[in-house]
């Protein structure tokens, strides 16, 4: 190996003609949950515990973030994504990786904006009243159904 300015590298190459492996691919999923208790974040760890694919879950409540490690869960971080939103009732979006983007169709936009647009009577809706009956484990629940 030689040595240029305290750097190695292998198979005697300069620095120059040196290019680092690409790194790893990620093992991890990090998705941004609300909770704001410990109580929260146990039952969001709770409902990946048996989940195909998933190794070690780790949450923060304060910082509201949910990592999750394993292989098989990184192959389709979606189900990992729908499992926490079914089974929390919570809204959960995945802050990596990223989803795929899904393309636009261009033409179902030019056939809707072809067809002219009529008019529509819009009724106002009417008031309902509605009783919760709900239990509540702490305060922030309440202030948040009182919002």
């Amino acid at each position: 190996m030689t040595e240029v300015k305290g750097v190695q590298c292998p198979e005697g190459r300069s620095l120059q003609a040196y290019t680092p492996p690409p790194p790893p691919p990620l093992e991890e999923i990090e998705m941004h949950v609300f909770m704001h208790c410990e109580g929260c974040a146990r039952k969001v760890k709770r409902s990946l515990k048996g989940f195909a694919g998933v190794e070690d879950v780790k949450t923060d409540s304060r910082m509201h973030k949910v990592v999750v490690k394993g292989k098989k869960a990184v192959e389709d971080p979606m189900k990992v994504v729908e499992r926490v939103q079914k089974k929390t009732r919570r809204k959960v979006e995945l802050l990596t990786p990223l989803p795929p983007m899904k393309p636009e169709k261009k033409e179902e936009e030019k056939k809707e904006d072809e067809k002219p647009k009529v008019e529509e009577k819009k009724e106002e809706p009417k008031m309902i009243t509605v009783v919760l009956i709900v239990h509540m484990h702490c305060e922030a629940y309440t202030q948040q159904i009182k919002k």
